[in-house]
């Protein structure tokens, strides 16, 4: 007979096991429990202790008194000097808390020299750390607003492989930017430069020590330097680790938007020695995040070289990614340019009238209603463009170096996608997309922009263009009704030294319509020959206006 295993035997030996495992978790607790209480006793004594240490509340008492408008300044610094008598011992540290670098940044503000001395010994051991912390990040940016040149230079020095780790993040790009444009010198940022095309590989940077903190030479690449200090095995290796720094920041925008990236997008484009595919595989990756490039020098370069050796498929996403930025693109020193490279190098003229030109139009109104201020108008640079829709590329108007890369690519041997459309055809397509707008703000505001003598190309030569088109169209009675509208209104009695100026650009763009248009612009101005002549004994463009004037 088959003995069975008998089931209350079996469940006596869970019981067993159950009160077994509840006994040492009883006895686990039991002893977990005497260590908290031990590690909540030595806490509060370090508590204790770190109250009796601490300075922050008398400091934060002193802060409270500083921090007033209404406080004078000799009671301010003496305020600071009692701050450092507690603080300085130990600043670097606390430099990293949250109230004591707003203590520390209103000291930099308003301390004499000396006491900015005092608080830059104190935190000269701690200066590579701080940075990388949330509130120590403050304190170093106001060592940089307020030390001294010499300091300056040495706090660079000490920060500079912080600063480019920083540079690629979302919370430091921007402070980074604002050293690396406006406080670093030539040779700081080149070498800035130089460890960010290192920074992704520890190998290449150790071997390249030497090689990264010297200058480049006039006119050369810093990856080309860098390639030749090396033997052509590492050479794809070094391009490989910058395409991997550029990787890690598609998906940050601030970081994109940094110049010291900026810098190192243009040196992998512009280097001789990296390959047209992989400059075509980053213009591709970099494309639709054109709008983060387009302020900064650089950052235009490197996108126009991108519309050079793009297809079209790039440049429509590139023409497309400005869409939420349109405005401030063509109203950019340096976007205007990026711009231009568009309308020049794209052959889908629909795509661009869609994309670039007639959603401007709405903004043209505000643009030329504020080229009559006395400011900067923005529509210095974003009458560039439609200057170019008119007279095509001339240098004329484009002046050869800075506009020089718009019509030429950066390398002549460089392989690049030219439009197949002729010219003039793809300029009067999109022209006539904005024709009657540009038309009626020419009539509207054609005074104010024969007399603006601020910017150059001048903006008197878009009423010249259009006048030209006009005629060529044989619509020269509209320059006639154009002019007599312009004469009721023209300066002709200046009172201040602003308005002698605009008087006298206005008499240089009408001396230049007079040779151009003359059966147009002599009868209108007949009717203004007697105020005219008052101008002859003091104004030689006046002179020479009203000589032709009474031989025409």
């Amino acid at each position: 007979m088959t003995r069975v295993a008998s089931p209350t035997r079996h469940v006596r030996q869970q019981d067993a096991a159950t009160v077994l495992k509840k006994s040492q978790k009883r006895k686990l607790g039991a002893a977990m429990s005497k260590l908290k209480q031990a590690q909540a006793v030595q806490s509060s004594a370090k508590v204790q202790r770190d109250a009796l240490d601490d300075p922050s509340a008398n400091v934060m008492l002193l802060f409270e008194e500083l921090r007033q408008k209404a406080t004078p300044l000799e009671r301010k610094q003496h305020l600071i000097d009692q701050v450092l008598a507690q603080l300085e011992p130990k600043l670097g540290l606390y430099a990293r808390r949250h109230d004591i670098s707003r203590v520390v940044e209103i000291a930099l503000k308003h301390g004499s020299s000396e006491q900015r001395s005092r608080i830059w010994n104190a935190l000269e051991p701690s200066l590579q750390r701080l940075p990388e912390t949330r509130y120590g990040r403050h304190v170093v940016q106001a060592l940089f607003q307020y030390a001294t040149g010499e300091q300056r230079r040495a706090l660079i020095a000490a920060l500079r492989e912080t600063l480019v780790r920083l540079a690629m993040t979302q919370d430091g790009a921007d402070w980074v930017d604002h050293v690396y444009q406006t406080i670093a010198n030539g040779r700081e940022r080149t070498s800035m430069l130089m460890h960010m095309l290192l920074e992704r590989d520890r190998g290449l940077h150790q071997l390249l020590v030497g090689s990264r903190d010297q200058e480049v030479r006039g006119g050369d690449n810093a990856l080309d330097q860098l390639l030749g200090y090396v033997e052509e095995p590492f050479h794809q290796r070094l391009v490989a680790c910058c395409r991997r720094q550029v990787e890690q920041i598609l998906d940050k925008p601030r970081a994109l938007s940094n110049a010291l990236v900026h810098d190192l997008i243009w040196t992998m484009l512009s280097s001789w020695r990296v390959s047209l595919s992989e400059k075509q595989e980053l213009g591709q990756e970099l494309a639709t995040r054109a709008l983060y490039l387009y302020h900064t020098n650089n950052g235009s370069l490197a996108l126009m070289q991108m519309v050079q050796l793009g297809d079209a498929k790039l440049r429509k996403e590139c023409a497309k990614s400005f869409r939420e930025v349109l405005s401030e693109v063509w109203t950019n020193k340096y976007g205007h340019r990026v711009i231009l490279t568009l309308l020049a190098w794209t052959d889908d003229t629909v795509m661009l009238s869609k994309t670039l030109i007639r959603p401007m139009i709405p903004y043209f109104d505000a643009l030329f209603a504020a080229a009559q201020n006395s400011g900067t108008p923005a529509l210095i640079y974003a009458h560039v463009a439609l200057l170019f829709l008119l007279a095509g590329e001339t240098t004329r108007y484009f002046h050869p170096v800075f506009y020089r890369m718009v019509w030429n690519p950066y390398r002549s041997d460089q392989e690049v996608h030219r439009p197949k459309k002729d010219p003039q055809t793809r300029r009067e397509e999109m022209l006539a997309v904005i024709a009657p707008a540009l038309f009626q703000l020419v009539h509207t505001y054609g005074l104010s922009l024969l007399c603006d003598y601020r910017n150059s190309p001048r903006m008197g030569a878009l009423c010249i263009e259009v006048c030209k088109h006009w005629q060529q169209h044989g619509e020269t009675e509209r320059i006639r009704e154009w002019f007599q509208h312009i004469l009721r209104e023209a300066p002709w009695n200046a009172s201040d030294a602003h308005t002698q100026r605009q008087r006298h650009e206005f008499l240089h763009q009408v001396l230049v319509l007079s040779k151009l248009f003359p059966e147009q612009i002599f009868p209108p101005l007949k009717a203004h020959a007697s105020q005219l002549a008052e101008l002859v004994n003091t104004n030689e463009r006046a002179a020479r206006l009203h000589g032709a004037l009474q031989s025409s």
